[in-house]
């Protein structure tokens, strides 16, 4: 080794003949470094430190060395934005001297970010013998991660709801200025605020604000991005609601349809004048925009297609209410002349038997009886097509609507020679219902197996009670049902049978649903059909 140099153990080469240069120029380093230094020894007490060090947080760097611990915290206390954080943080540091520690400081007024980085002193020995803190600046490039973290949130920003998309932007926008920020769209002369970010209860319960007293004006008269520092030094602003509310800063940047007309803007407000407004924000605020004014156009097309959607919505009821009220008219034509084609019939027959048996009168009543039961049976089919708007709910024994109903029936049934097997316990089957309207039900019913068979067959009626229901099954040796017929039995209007009206079924199973109960069908084709009914058994 040179003997002019002298190489200590931890890799520190010094040039011994310059020692005194050597202090100079260590003084001119520290001085001129980027880094705010502090060595302290292990008990906390300042040793030494450099200006950059007294520039950064804001006091004179002798103070530093001269004042005991406590002053020395004291007087930084007021810029540390998590004061509690760092007294615990050093703590933990000055407890262990082999610590290590690379990590992030918030300051305030004015808001700065530190790159903060802590190790041990140590002697000849390799002994800790104290600490040295070193801070740089790195405000511009932590503002910067923080800019793009917040992009890359806003890319990430979706809905099927446009407000929920524009208004969690302008959210993220008030979060990252810790700001008030503000999407207003342009009303004739008002500002309307569609989403409002950053301490929004400042603006609790406001709509907008005129356009003439507002910094928007400025904003969408430029057409383009504007930033303002401090209001109150400039008179044009200076009479402004803004300027009066205590918002002196303010950058905004102009919203604009995809044809590029302009319509709002987006905005941050704030009292923190002393913080610049750089190129770097109004970009910023350029690219939430951009993504807003997509947002705004998409919501404005929703508006137009559910308005579309509403009026051809309304334009097919309409559509539908007018066919409606056509097939009413055709079917109570076509209804109308079935009546009238039926009750002629009846008519002649108790006329022309009137007639032949004008000797003897007497001997028409059976058959003018006979064609009486016809009417009457007639009547109820079409009572039963018409749902009375209240109905008496009484205690109904089936039992006893079903055998007045076979009696009302009779003649039908000896005319077809319709074999009745009919099943009926000792006690009454009572449920809880209008007994004209189960009437109704079993008429048509009764009637549609009638017709289902043509001449000779077996109708099997069984009543019984199950538990807490009452079951009627009605079967038929008839052709039986296909599986369409079945699928669209108890539809209106649609009839299994030449110059039917497809009415009687789907009126029994209104009847039946309105007492809570239900109505089935089984049908095996060239077998028969069968019915059933379960109805709330009265207790």
């Amino acid at each position: 080794m040179d003997e002019a140099t002298d190489l200590r153990d931890d890799g520190f080469v010094v040039r011994i003949a310059n020692r005194a240069e050597l202090d100079s120029m260590l003084r001119a380093v520290l001085t001129a470094t980027d880094y705010g230094m502090l060595l302290t020894d292990l008990d906390h007490v300042a040793l030494a430190c450099n200006g950059e060090f007294g520039r950064l947080f804001g006091i004179d760097p002798s103070a530093v060395v001269r004042n005991d611990v406590r002053a020395v915290r004291k007087s930084v206390a007021s810029r540390i934005v998590n004061l509690k954080h760092w007294m615990r943080n050093l703590e933990v540091v000055y407890s262990d001297p082999e610590a290590i520690q690379i990590d992030e400081l918030e300051l305030s007024q004015p808001k700065q970010t530190l790159r903060r980085s802590t190790m041990p002193v140590r002697d000849e020995n390799g002994t800790p013998i104290g600490r040295l803190w070193t801070f740089l600046d790195i405000t511009a490039e932590a503002r910067a991660r923080r800019m793009k973290d917040s992009l890359i949130e806003a890319s990430r920003v979706a809905s099927v709801d446009p407000r929920e998309v524009y208004q969690r932007l302008v959210e993220i926008v008030g979060e990252f200025y810790g700001s008030l920020s503000i999407l207003s769209v342009r009303v004739g002369d008002f500002m309307e605020f569609r989403a409002v970010g950053g301490p929004s209860e400042i603006l609790q319960g406001v709509a907008g604000n005129d356009l003439s007293d507002s910094y928007c004006q400025f904003c969408l008269g430029a057409a383009s991005p504007i930033a303002i520092q401090d209001a109150s030094t400039n008179p044009e602003y200076d009479n402004l609601l803004p300027v009066r509310a205590g918002f002196t800063r303010y950058a905004g940047v102009p919203i604009s349809t995809p044809s590029g007309h302009f319509i709002g803007t987006l905005c941050i407000l704030d009292a923190r004048s002393d913080e610049p407004i750089g190129p770097d924000d109004l970009s910023f605020l350029e690219q939430i925009a951009s993504k807003i004014s997509n947002e705004l156009d998409r919501e404005s097309k929703l508006q137009d297609l559910r308005r579309d959607l509403h009026h051809a919505d309304e334009s097919l009821r309409q559509v539908q209410r007018d066919l409606i009220r056509s097939e009413k008219l055709a079917v109570t034509g076509l209804l109308s002349a079935s009546i009238a084609h039926d009750i002629r019939n009846i008519l002649a027959t108790i006329a022309l038997e009137i007639e032949m048996r004008s000797d003897d009168p007497a001997s028409a009543i059976p058959v003018v009886q006979q064609n009486l039961d016809r009417f009457a049976v007639l009547a109820h089919r079409l009572m039963s097509y018409a749902r009375p708007a209240e109905t008496a709910q009484t205690p109904v024994d089936l039992g006893e609507v079903t055998a007045r109903v076979l009696d009302l029936l009779s003649s039908h049934l000896r005319v077809s020679r319709i074999e009745i097997r009919f099943d009926r316990p000792d006690q009454p089957v009572a449920v809880l219902g209008d007994e004209h309207r189960f009437e109704h039900v079993f008429i048509n019913l009764f009637m549609n197996a009638i017709q289902a068979m043509g001449r000779h067959g077996v109708l099997t009626i069984r009543l019984a009670a199950e538990g807490d229901a009452a079951l009627v099954t009605v079967t038929d040796t008839g052709k039986g049902l296909t599986a369409p017929q079945l699928a669209a039995l108890f539809q209106p209007f649609a009839s299994n049978r030449v110059g039917g009206f497809g009415l009687g079924l789907y009126s029994c199973k209104c009847i039946v649903d309105e007492a809570g109960g239900q109505i089935s069908v089984d049908s095996v084709p060239n077998e028969g059909t069968t019915f059933t009914i379960r109805l709330p058994l009265l207790p």
